[in-house]
């Protein structure tokens, strides 16, 4: 998920007009929210991220065979 809002308060915080977010929805915890300092931590982390998703389905999608 792309795109999720502040949390309250974060505006108060130095420097927090670069802030990032982002959120997985996982079938144990629901909803998990992530905050990245910058815009060069929020693409590591979304890329990395994307990638381990990508990873595991193909891992799923082999052992169906």
């Amino acid at each position: 998920m792309k795109d999720i809002p502040a949390w309250p308060g974060r505006h108060l915080l130095p420097g927090s007009d670069n802030f990032k977010y982002f959120a997985l929805k996982t079938v144990l915890r629901g909803v998990v929210e992530f905050e990245c300092r910058d815009q060069r931590e929020y693409d590591l982390w979304t890329q990395g991220v994307s990638r381990l998703l990508s990873i595991a389905a193909e891992k799923n999608s082999r052992q169906k065979f």
